[in-house]
């Protein structure tokens, strides 16, 4: 009898270590779940809140296609904008024709003549710079001591910022240079 009473302590005792472990594992859990409650519970007032102001928004205003979409690609003729113009080709000196290379340059294959392409180059002719002195009167005012230069009487009458420096074929050739020729 006391050996079964001694046998039953020791069980008894096992049996409240494991339910004291139990009891903390659960108390663990509960704690974990409370953080996900709260975490859930600002996760939906933070849905709805933004449910509220995408409702506060205008509606986005989309197109929908009647029938067909249209082509993609440019639109023909007038309807797509500004339409650029290269000049004409002004008449050509002969020019020298390159040869066909011995080789591919890729391979190393024999090449066989297909056809002939035109390239052009353009070029300026022989230029000499034209030089004009102007004098320009220059005075100073007695009552402020202000610098003063007149402007020159010209064939048209230029002001003073176009006399000076580039002159206007310059001009024109840098003008053409750039629109031009791009």
């Amino acid at each position: 009898m006391v050996a079964e009473i001694a046998q039953l302590r020791r069980l008894l005792e096992a049996n409240t270590a494991e339910l004291r472990e139990l009891n903390d594992r659960l108390a663990e859990r509960e704690a974990r779940l409370a953080e996900r409650d709260a975490r859930v519970a600002e996760l939906e007032r933070l849905l709805a809140e933004s449910r509220v102001r995408e409702s506060a928004r205008p509606p986005v205003l989309q197109r929908r296609p009647e029938g067909e979409p249209a082509k993609p690609g440019r639109r023909s003729g007038e309807a797509h904008g500004r339409h650029g113009h290269r000049m004409h080709r002004p008449a050509c000196r002969p020019g020298a024709r390159a040869p066909l290379p011995s080789c591919c340059p890729d391979c190393g294959g024999e090449l066989e003549f297909e056809s002939l392409a035109e390239q052009f180059q353009v070029d300026l002719g022989e230029m000499r710079p034209v030089t004009t002195r102007f004098s320009v009167p220059i005075g100073r005012c007695k009552n402020c001591n202000k610098r003063v230069q007149l402007a020159i009487a010209s064939r048209p009458p230029l002001p003073l910022g176009q006399l000076l420096g580039v002159g206007p074929v310059a001009k024109s050739w840098a003008a053409w240079l750039h629109y031009g020729s791009g």
